[in-house]
């Protein structure tokens, strides 16, 4: 295999000819579009690229030790993220994945970044402030609000489900399965005091909304 097949090159913009990405490789990754980070992808979708090599007929050692050294030159004016090759050589000498120090670790800084964006995005900055889900609305349509229910077994009526799980103690859940079904629920049979029985939307999760 030979040493000296890899080069250095650089990525223009098409149409103003502005220098914003350097880096190294052999054969066609000079004009990949693979594999390239999300600046990279928001400059060419924008502008186009156009590509140039710098240096030829390098080791890889030298290919990065070149690359390093234009990315410190050029920094302010480029998308690259690192200052060089992540990984080095593994790929080259076929070492997994695996090996690399950082395979399967959160980014130091994660937490950071997620803390300073939810900090500017709470309250009236957030996307959802002040809007309702859809989803949320179309159940809460498909259920009746505040329905008198009534003990089969002692005929005492309460005006809510509300109360009816104050004064059983027991879960609006169970009470609205208790209907449905006619199960018990606290020992007793339930209904509703209208008489007619409980609708869900098909795949809709059964919800019930309290006073």
């Amino acid at each position: 295999m030979k040493e000296n097949r890899f080069y250095v090159y650089g990525h223009y913009t098409l149409d103003t000819n502005e220098l914003f990405y350097i880096g190294e490789g052999i054969k066609k990754r000079i004009n990949d579009r693979c594999n390239r980070n999300r600046h990279w992808n928001f400059k060419v979708n924008k502008h186009g690229f156009k590509s140039e090599i710098f240096y030829s007929d390098l080791t890889k050692e030298k290919a990065q030790e070149f690359e390093k050294e234009l990315i410190e030159k050029f920094r302010d004016k480029l998308v690259n993220i690192c200052p060089g090759s992540i990984f080095e050589s593994h790929w080259v000498l076929h070492i997994p994945k695996e090996m690399h120090p950082m395979f399967g670790k959160k980014s130091p800084n994660a937490s950071k970044r997620m803390k300073i964006w939810n900090s500017e995005h709470t309250g009236e900055n957030s996307p959802t402030w002040g809007k309702k889900r859809p989803d949320l609305s179309e159940r809460n349509r498909t259920f009746k609000k505040s329905r008198s229910v009534r003990c089969i077994e002692t005929g005492k009526i309460f005006s809510s489900l509300k109360e009816a799980i104050s004064f059983h103690n027991l879960s609006g859940a169970n009470i609205w399965k208790a209907i449905k079904k006619g199960h018990k629920a606290g020992g007793y049979h339930w209904e509703y005091a209208d008489g007619k029985l409980p609708t869900v939307t098909s795949g809709a999760t059964p919800f019930i909304q309290l006073k």
